[in-house]
C-alpha cells in the first residue's frame, strides 16, 4: 500500500510533465525532424527519413534518405511556405545509390500541421519527379541488353514530424 501511495503521485507528475512538453509549442523556423512512409512510381511505400533547417521566414532545406527495394535515394528539397503548418512545396532532388544508379529530379508539394499546436506533426505530400536509373530496364528476352530507365515517377508521402 506504501508503494501505491509513492507511485501514484510521481506517476501524476510524469503525466504532467509529458503532457506540458508535448503541448510547448517550438520556435518559428526550427529544425524539424521527418519521419514516415514514402514512395516512387507509386509503387510500394518505403521508409523515409529527413531533416529540415530554415534558410529563412518562410524557406527550408530538407535533406533525407529514402530505402528503395535494393537502392538509397539521398535526397534535398527546397521548402517554400515551411511555416509549423499549412501547404508548402518547391524542387526536389535525388541521387540514387544502389544496384541501380541514377537520380530524381522534379517537385513536390505538402501540407503539414501539429497536433495540439505543439511540437509533434504530420505531413501529407505528393511528388512528380522525373526518373533515371542506369540499366533500369530489360527487355522480355533474356538475351536482351539492359536499357537506361527514364520515366515521369508520380509519388505520395506521409508521416510524422518534430520540431526542435
Amino acid at each position: 500500500m506504501k508503494t501505491l501511495r509513492f507511485a501514484l503521485p510521481l506517476l501524476a507528475g510524469l503525466t504532467v510533465s509529458l503532457s506540458g512538453a508535448q503541448s510547448t509549442p517550438a520556435a518559428p523556423g526550427s529544425v524539424t525532424v521527418w519521419a514516415g512512409l514514402s514512395s516512387e512510381v507509386l509503387i510500394l511505400p518505403a521508409p523515409y527519413a529527413a531533416l529540415s533547417v530554415p534558410l529563412s521566414p518562410g524557406m527550408a532545406l530538407r535533406g533525407g534518405v529514402q530505402y528503395l527495394p535494393g537502392e538509397a535515394a539521398l535526397g534535398a528539397d527546397l521548402l517554400f511556405g515551411a511555416a509549423a503548418r499549412g501547404f508548402y512545396g518547391g524542387p526536389s532532388a535525388a541521387l540514387i545509390v544502389g544496384d541501380l544508379p541514377g537520380w530524381l529530379a522534379g517537385g513536390v508539394l505538402g501540407y503539414r500541421n501539429s497536433f495540439g499546436g505543439g511540437r509533434w506533426g504530420y505531413f501529407v505530400e505528393g511528388k512528380a519527379r522525373y526518373l533515371f536509373l542506369k540499366n533500369g530496364a530489360s527487355g522480355h528476352e533474356p538475351w536482351s541488353t539492359p536499357q537506361d530507365l527514364r520515366i515521369v515517377s508520380p509519388g505520395l508521402g506521409l508521416g510524422l514530424t518534430y520540431r526542435f
